[in-house]
């Protein structure tokens, strides 16, 4: 069972994304920017990831910046197009999550790449619609101090405008 606490505070959180100019959006809203910006790129889903924290437990910045360089790579041997983004507590209480906005990949694998990060769960949309949490059942099975580089992930490639193919890679 997922933690009220958890759930609120990603509910509340707002997720800034940088393409031309910063844009925000938050779990249940549209973000008609966010959609301009993308739709302009040739993006129809978009998920955002990040690797910092897992298990909500807080980690040493350098921890968290190896974490995120590991979660950038995996991003790139997938093929997949990504953004930064960060997550922000609105009360200040928590500090930034800097991560991706990845487009167009498959929602599965992105939730499985997140699980295997420790990551409880990743927000996701599709151009037009409201942003909505996706809960990593990978998470709950993947201890915190785990990283990517001892687990085994399922990729699938794609690009914005191109088909996604399969690996599987053990890292």
């Amino acid at each position: 069972m997922r933690e009220s606490r958890l759930e609120s505070a990603y509910r509340r959180a707002i997720y800034r994304v940088e393409l031309s100019a910063p844009v925000e959006v938050r779990v249940g809203a549209r973000s008609p920017e966010l959609d301009a910006g993308l739709a302009a790129l040739g993006v129809e889903s978009w998920a955002i990831v990040t690797a910092d924290n897992p298990g909500s437990r807080r980690l040493p910045a350098g921890e968290n910046r190896r974490r995120r360089r590991e979660l950038a790579a995996a991003l790139d041997r997938a093929g997949w197009w990504h953004l930064p983004a960060c997550g922000l507590d609105p009360d200040g209480r928590w500090p930034p999550e800097p991560g991706w906005l990845v487009g167009n990949a498959p929602l599965a694998a992105l939730s499985e790449l997140a699980g295997g990060f420790g990551q409880a769960a990743i927000l996701s949309g599709r151009v037009g619609d409201e942003a909505r949490l996706i809960w990593s059942e990978a998470a709950a099975q993947t201890p915190p101090e785990s990283s990517l580089s001892r687990s085994s992930v399922i990729t699938k490639e794609a690009t914005p405008t191109g088909e996604p193919s399969t690996s599987k890679e053990t890292r």
